[in-house]
């Protein structure tokens, strides 16, 4: 069940399990009596531990290594946390809510900063609650009439200057109404609203020209200003910014209104957003995950972030590439050095190399290059940035991938928004590519690797797994689906990810001696994603596992795929389903 807000990500230190397992019990309270923490774990020997509860944790016993705990409840609300023990537990924690101060509660109550309501204060809020849906309400119904009169002039400007309201059939009713108001951060960078702009004209109202217009702290009125008007006013004089209006209509009777204002003070900074379209509640959370200030701006969420993307090897310039790790180096990544790797379709490969010797290097192979990779890293801080561009090949469309976690969500933000606009990255679609090798049979193949190893020896019985490292559930499924693999039979592997020196030939090796392939495309990790379209060109079975449905590509709708949720319930269907699916021939 969805609840139309996003998990909210953390990581927090406790000093022992007993000390963690306080915070949990106090986050357990929240659920009521009906639900309960499920938790299983590894101990100093390597041995799981299944069905454990809270007692067991504030009992010290078993003493667990790392462990995972899940709790849900059937409003939509759950928490997961994730724990690994070094000289203290650090513990991850993936928190989705029906509503924000849900959310909010559930947070403050795992990082012991939660106070309970009274009685009093409890019915005080609500009843504001109710005062405030009521005025919304009112206003919605109240307003849009005259909104609607001061929209028709300017739908005539993109139509016909004579055209009236009757003659372009503008249904107010078409789509339903969606009103919204909100904080928004202070210090979202001008990238960052330009980009989320950029985003809606063109996924949500088919690149219609937009409407712009900004008033100034003095009072001063600019209007129709264009996208190069609101890049002037925020990158130069945004401290002098008051309010800025943005605003849409389309032939098809979906409209936007959208107002930043900037206040005089940062508490004073909110976004006020009307919109009326068949996909309301996706525009709608565009802008909120883009704009809302965090509900705990204290907490830096050092979240890995990872993102597909698809681009035109056609027009794909280097040099702009090389401008922006350029840009980003200055602006975000701390003047780390930028490591660059490429290789090409004979197997060519260059590690190590730096911007002006990735340059040369791609002039010298042009369309030769199968992929490239560009790194920064800040070892102190387990900073880390990659942007990766593959060229096609293995049976797959152009496409790259932007993986990071430097920082906050804000600087998240800003370097996804700056990479995305400069190199006019988009969406990743897979698609077929077309192939010569199609028109001839499978015995008339001529495929040649770009990986060196040619000779391999077959381990029977053995499987390879798949899945990204990064992610606060990573480690607790991989012991789990070794664990499960054992019991049917496999001894197991788990795979490194692309951007660690050797692992493309070390990983292209067991993919030529082992049976099976389990592929976890949960978060669409690039490593997953490109080994697996290697073990597809070479025949190894596959079987594949995701949390998201949306993480599952269209075409993948023929091959085994096993849904699972990462609770208990969730958990014991990924093993029946393993141990029935890995049985089949």
């Amino acid at each position: 069940m969805s609840s139309g807000l996003s998990p909210k990500f953390g990581r927090v230190q406790f000093d022992s399990l007993e000390n963690m397992a306080s915070r949990i019990r106090l986050v357990e309270g929240f659920f009521g009596e009906a639900f309960f923490f499920s938790i299983y774990g590894n101990d100093d020997a390597g041995r799981i531990h299944y069905g454990l509860s809270v007692s067991n944790l504030e009992n010290g016993s078993p003493a667990l290594k790392s462990l995972t705990a899940t709790c849900s409840d059937e409003a939509g609300n759950s928490v997961t946390i994730t724990a690994t023990r070094k000289e203290a537990y650090t513990a991850r924690y993936a928190i989705t809510a029906r509503s924000k101060v849900t959310q909010r509660e559930l947070v403050d109550r795992l990082l012991g900063i939660w106070t309970a309501l009274s009685a009093e204060e409890t019915a005080k809020r609500e009843l504001i609650g109710d005062l405030v849906r009521s005025l919304r309400q009112h206003l919605r119904e109240h307003e849009l009439t005259e909104r609607m009169a001061a929209m028709i002039p300017i739908y005539s400007r993109e139509t016909e200057p004579s055209a009236s309201a009757s003659a372009l059939n503008l249904s107010v009713d078409k789509y339903p109404m969606l009103y919204d108001t909100f904080p928004f951060d202070h210090q979202v960078a001008p990238e960052v609203i330009i980009h989320l702009l950029e985003q809606l004209k063109h996924y949500f109202f088919q690149n219609q020209d937009f409407y712009f217009r900004v008033v100034t702290k003095e009072g001063d009125p600019f209007g129709d200003i264009g996208i190069e008007g609101v890049k002037d006013h925020l990158f130069h004089h945004r401290d002098q910014i008051k309010r800025l209006y943005v605003e849409v209509h389309t032939s098809r009777h979906e409209w936007l209104m959208l107002q930043l204002d900037f206040g005089f003070h940062a508490e004073d900074h909110r976004t006020e957003l009307e919109v009326s379209s068949r996909r309301n509640k996706q525009i709608q959370a565009t802008i909120r995950d883009t704009l809302e200030i965090s509900s705990s701006p204290t907490q830096q969420e050092e979240v890995m972030i990872h993102e597909l993307f698809g681009f035109d090897p056609t027009s794909f310039q280097i040099d702009k590439v090389v401008k922006l790790l350029k840009t980003l180096q200055e602006r975000y990544l701390d003047q780390e050095i930028v490591n660059g790797f490429l290789s090409t379709q004979q197997g060519e490969t260059f590690s190590g190399v730096r911007l002006k010797k990735l340059r040369q290097l791609y002039h010298k192979y042009g369309s030769e290059v199968s992929f490239i990779l560009l790194s920064v890293n800040q070892i102190e801080l387990e900073y880390t940035y990659s942007l990766m561009f593959q060229f096609g090949g293995l049976g797959l469309s152009p496409h790259g991938s932007l993986s990071m976690m430097w920082g906050s969500h804000l600087t998240h933000q800003a370097i996804r928004a700056l990479t995305f606009s400069e190199l006019d990255l988009g969406p990743y679609r897979s698609r077929s590519v077309p192939n010569q090798l199609q028109a001839t049979s499978k015995k008339e193949m001529n495929l040649t690797p770009s990986f060196k190893g040619r000779t391999f020896n077959h381990q029977p019985r053995t499987a390879l797994v798949l899945m990204t490292r990064e992610a606060y559930w990573s480690d607790s499924i991989w012991e789990l689906l070794q664990h499960q693999l054992e019991r049917s039979g496999y001894s197991s592997y788990r795979s490194g990810a692309i951007f660690e020196t050797g692992m493309r030939e070390e990983i292209w090796k067991r993919l030529n001696e082992v049976d099976l392939v389990i592929a976890d495309l949960t978060y669409k990790h690039p490593s997953v994603f490109y080994f697996l379209g290697v073990a597809h060109s070479i025949g190894v079975r596959t079987i594949l596992l995701s949390q998201l449905d949306r993480d599952v590509p269209s075409d993948f709708s023929d091959l085994p795929v096993i849904m699972y949720d990462n609770n208990l319930h969730g958990i014991q269907h990924l093993q029946e389903e393993l141990e029935r699916v890995v049985k089949q021939k």
